[in-house]
């Protein structure tokens, strides 16, 4: 059933090349299967590792004295945080005069997460998002592409904005994370990250015009629509996607700090805004299967310059993991009950 499932799957049909069910990904992919072994490897090793230094009856012991009540709440804040998500791709796409429902890019983004959680890095979801929105709205790759892009980077000026505003708020909380006497390098970079988004945000109208046609192929033919995309966005549209990106990380954040409290951590909240921003940084690389592995053991690296035992911090690492599941898990539900009720009766 499983296996018919995944074969008869009819997401999208968008892209050339490798396939999982109808879902076709970029051609790369077929072309790059040693690539994609080597990034499960990666994954196994590291995962491997952490589970090797694990302590196993002190995890043993937190498990069983985990709070039930905050473990239940976590997916469901979780599956509320994606509805800030999904409105703002929808006034990402809206500006470019693509109609997209919010009940249908709510699916896209579970369906996204399903697909996430063993694709590599964070962009193979993004990439099932893609098609999915160009399969709903008939939009042209290119569009899509780029909205998803915008995402990210308003994502990434969300983080750095957190992570320079822990430096100003509550330095003590960046002290652990460096071995320097002063915490400026950390802000120092932030404050750079955020001036390089605000230049391409402010300028995104000067760009379209240096760059090749809109007909221009490959990479320029991306590039372009990117910031097509970008330069339509208004100044309203710009500060609500803004916002919406704060609420969407905020939320990914304050989970992790709640399951950290689940198994009785001891660390205050800024610290995770002070680290989460660097765990999800990154995951960003495609070096793993939906950052498995990279998210895990910079997470359980980071803990550790706060005291945090190493078998607490891979307990923690392996929960935010879970919750993740379970929420991909919703869409990977969904996408079976599309499956089947696209499926024509036979006569």
């Amino acid at each position: 059933m499983l296996v018919r499932w995944i074969r008869g799957a009819s997401i999208l049909k968008v892209f050339k090349g490798y396939r999982i069910g109808n879902l076709t990904m970029p051609v790369v992919w077929k072309k790059r299967r040693v690539l994609f072994f080597a990034k499960l490897i990666v994954s196994l090793g590291l995962v491997a590792y952490l589970v090797w230094i694990v302590d196993w009856e002190r995890a043993v012991e937190t498990i069983n004295q985990i709070n039930k009540l905050l473990i239940t709440i976590c997916p469901v804040l979780s599956l509320i945080g994606l509805v800030s998500g999904t409105v703002r791709w929808r006034f990402v796409l809206a500006d470019s005069n693509v109609a997209f429902s919010c009940p249908r890019a709510y699916i896209g983004y579970l369906v996204g997460s399903f697909y996430g959680i063993f694709l590599p890095g964070v962009i193979g979801g993004d990439a099932v998002r893609i098609g999915f929105c160009v399969s709903q709205t008939k939009c042209k790759i290119g569009t899509a592409t780029a909205s998803v892009l915008v995402e990210r980077i308003a994502g990434v000026f969300a983080l750095l904005s957190f992570l320079l505003s822990v430096h100003l708020l509550f330095p003590t909380s960046l002290s652990s994370l460096v071995t320097l006497e002063s915490t400026a390098p950390v802000a120092v970079a932030a404050t750079v990250g955020i001036i390089v988004i605000v230049a391409v945000v402010l300028g995104r109208r000067v760009w379209v015009k240096w760059l090749p046609g809109a007909n221009t192929r490959r990479v320029w033919g991306f590039v372009h629509s990117g910031i097509e995309v970008l330069s339509a966005l208004r100044g309203k549209t710009t500060g609500v996607v803004l916002v919406l990106s704060a609420l969407f990380q905020a939320t990914d954040i304050v989970v992790a700090f709640l399951l950290s409290q689940a198994i009785g951590l001891a660390v205050p909240l800024p610290v995770f805004f002070a680290i989460i921003p660097l765990v999800y940084l990154a995951t960003v690389l495609p070096i793993s299967l939906g950052g498995l592995g990279v998210r895990e053991g910079t997470l359980v690296f980071l803990l550790s310059k706060f005291g945090v035992a190493t078998s607490d911090a891979v307990t923690l690492s392996f929960l935010i993991y879970l919750n993740r599941v379970v929420v991909g898990g919703i869409g990977g539900l969904m996408q079976l009950i599309r499956t089947i009720s696209s499926r024509k009766p036979v006569a």
